[in-house]
């Protein structure tokens, strides 16, 4: 499971017990589309792990 993060609650995310993976990512960024499948695979497959991800261009026009 991948929870969506913001950029004010990513740091109380990070910071939590246990082991945690944050991906920072654009929806145009071809990129991030292509580690997109690749990591919900990851988040999945390791559930012991926490896995956030934040979008930065909603949080940039949330902060404009």
């Amino acid at each position: 499971m991948i929870i969506q993060l913001t950029i004010q609650d990513h740091e109380k995310f990070e910071n939590q017990p246990g082991r945690v993976v944050i991906k920072f990512y654009a929806d145009w960024c071809p990129d991030c589309r292509l580690i997109k499948s690749m990591y919900e695979e990851l988040s999945d497959k390791y559930s012991d792990i926490k896995f956030g991800q934040v979008n930065i261009d909603k949080e940039s026009e949330e902060a404009a």
